[in-house]
């Protein structure tokens, strides 16, 4: 506890709700989360925050979604050389 700086029942059920979030994580978002989080002890807000920034830039299996943004924006290069 003390190695957390847990000094009230709040922060105690804060820290208890982010270890439960980060188990129910997927591979890459939990690798992700447990990566950014280091020494420090994230808050269940920040755990969220940080997997929701993860879930909105890789695909499940790990890939990285903006090379399906990219081929989007040369399916609208070639539909602009066609008018």
């Amino acid at each position: 506890m003390k190695s957390r700086s847990v000094d009230s029942y709040d922060k105690l059920i804060d820290i208890l709700t982010a270890v439960k979030l980060k188990d129910t994580l997927s591979p890459g978002a939990s690798r992700y989360v447990l990566g950014l989080e280091g020494d420090e002890c994230y808050t269940s807000h920040k755990v969220a925050n940080a997997a929701d920034i993860y879930c909105s830039n890789y695909n499940v299996d790990g890939s990285y979604k903006a090379d399906s943004v990219t081929s989007l924006s040369s399916h609208g290069n070639s539909a602009s050389k066609h008018v």
